[in-house]
């Protein structure tokens, strides 16, 4: 009968101990979805913002281009030389006549 009894608290105090681990893993499978679903939002939340650094940079870029192209035309402007016009009578080099 002896046998019987510590079967019966062996048994009981095992079942306490798998409830009691059963409750601490449901918790720690709760807060483990908890901070995945933040790190879902959170992923989320950075991939709109790249896409909004994306398109600044790209609007950066444009910027840049137009003032590098007005930059390159004013400098054209003032530094190109300006092809004779065929209007223009060239003036010839006189040669010096030598007496021989």
């Amino acid at each position: 009968m002896e046998d019987v009894m510590k079967a019966d608290v062996f048994f009981f105090v095992t079942t306490i101990i798998v409830v009691i681990l059963g409750i601490i893993s449901a918790v720690a499978i709760i807060f483990f979805v908890k901070i995945l679903s933040r790190l879902n939002s959170l992923s989320k939340h950075v991939e709109e913002e790249v896409e909004h650094i994306l398109l600044d940079v790209s609007s950066f870029r444009g910027s840049i281009r137009s003032i590098v192209q007005k930059a390159e035309s004013f400098i054209s402007f003032f530094s190109r030389k300006d092809p004779p016009s065929p209007n223009r009578t060239t003036k010839k080099r006189r040669t010096k006549k030598t007496n021989t």
